[in-house]
């Protein structure tokens, strides 16, 4: 289950979207190589018994962005994911997303787009309470876009 919702201030917008989901890659959802829990697929799996232990999934997202000129805007966001198995001795998982982005059109479907951002992969939690972090990392880069 999911949902977006976004306003429009003059040249400024706001944009927010969540989802919440069990057992995404049974569904043939990945939930990507974002989360290091589950094998990346947050499936469910056989408790051995008579049911199944599920994984739990939610993630979130905020944006906002400025259109400075009719030629240039600029946007933010932050998004996180997490997943919870029901399994014995698998970890929960908590990840973070941000990144900055320019969006320069320079002539009618010409663009050059730099973005900065940066993944902090979050830590895994056993049962125990003990997390182990994950890594992160920065990215900086541009791509050009050009539209026939």
């Amino acid at each position: 289950i999911g949902g977006d919702i976004g306003f429009n201030f003059g040249p400024v917008y706001l944009k927010a979207a969540g989802s919440y989901g069990q057992n995404w890659g049974d569904a043939g959802w990945a939930a990507g190589d974002f989360v290091s829990g589950v094998d990346g697929q947050a499936n469910a799996s056989f408790d051995g018994d008579d049911d199944t232990d599920d994984v739990d999934v939610g993630q979130a997202l905020l944006v906002a962005g400025w259109k400075f000129t009719d030629n240039l805007t600029f946007e933010t966001g932050f998004g996180m994911i997490y997943t919870d198995s029901d399994a014995p001795g698998e970890d929960s998982t908590e990840s973070y997303a941000w990144y900055l982005q320019g969006v320069i059109s320079m002539a009618p479907g010409v663009w050059l787009l730099p973005e900065v951002g940066y993944f902090d992969f979050g830590d895994d939690f056993s049962s125990d309470g003990n997390g182990r972090d994950q890594g992160d990392q920065l990215y900086v880069g541009a791509k050009w876009q050009i539209d026939f």
